[in-house]
């Protein structure tokens, strides 16, 4: 699997960087690196705001039935974050 990601270092409070990810071609836009001051950044998969009976929903659009794929492909795009964040 050939895999690359681009990832746009931003400082909206928690919100620290939006990354894009390329596999085999195809381009997946809207993960979200979030640091919420513990030093210990989680990657958020792209997602889509609804609003039900009158309060705020979010609902993940990329999701891995795996959970050792999710922890993987997760290690992974930290790791990227942290070498673009450390340029």
């Amino acid at each position: 699997m050939n895999k690359q990601c681009s990832i746009k270092i931003v400082d909206f409070g928690s919100l620290k960087a939006l990354v894009s990810v390329q596999i085999d071609g195809m381009e997946i836009r809207g993960f979200k690196i979030i640091d919420q001051g513990d030093d210990k950044p989680w990657v958020a998969p792209p997602s889509r705001e609804i609003h039900r009976d009158g309060k705020k929903e979010y609902y993940n659009i990329v999701r891995f039935p795996e959970e050792e794929a999710k922890r993987d492909f997760n290690s992974w795009l930290i790791k990227e974050y942290m070498k673009a964040a450390s340029r």
